[in-house]
Parts: structure tokens; C-alpha cells; sequence
């Protein structure tokens, strides 16, 4: 979620591959869908502090240049792993 805040344009890809991650992790019986779900209640709770927080904002400011110079994506997209 954080490199979603970073690279806004590329967050509707970013978020559908951490959902990905998250099925495949239900999947290989690796983790409950309900430590999942309590995992993703938690780091929504901690995302909102850390976004709002000073730190982050400053930290955001100073990667704009590294950012901004990031290769990217294909044309057609990052492959999606699974249906």
C-alpha cells in the first residue's frame, strides 16, 4: 500500500497484485482467510497513521527524483498470476 501512495498511476495494478498475493496465501493453506482479514484490518489502521504522519511525508518528498525515474511497465501490463 505504501508503494501504491508512492506511484499513484500504477495503484489499481499494485493493489490487484497484493490481492493476488493474498488469495495465493489462502490458497497454499499458508495462512486462514481470517488472519488475513485481521492482518489487513491492522495494516489499514496502521497505513492511515502513516500517511498522515511528517516523517512519511518528508520521506515521500525526497524520493520524487527516484521515483520519477523508475523504468516503465510493459505496454500490456505485469502478468496476472492466476484467475
Amino acid at each position: 500500500m505504501l508503494l501504491a501512495d508512492q506511484r499513484p498511476g500504477r495503484r489499481v495494478c499494485l493493489l490487484a497484485m497484493d490481492q493476488q498475493g493474498i488469495t495465493a496465501r489462502v490458497i497454499c493453506r499458508i495462512h486462514s482467510p481470517s488472519a488475513l482479514a485481521a492482518g489487513q484490518h491492522l495494516a489499514s489502521a496502521a497505513l492511515e497513521q502513516m500517511l498522515s504522519n511528517d516523517p512519511w511525508k518528508r520521506f515521500k518528498a525526497s524520493v520524487q527524483l527516484e521515483v520519477k525515474a523508475l523504468p516503465k511497465p510493459p505496454s500490456a501490463g505485469l502478468p496476472q498470476l492466476y484467475d
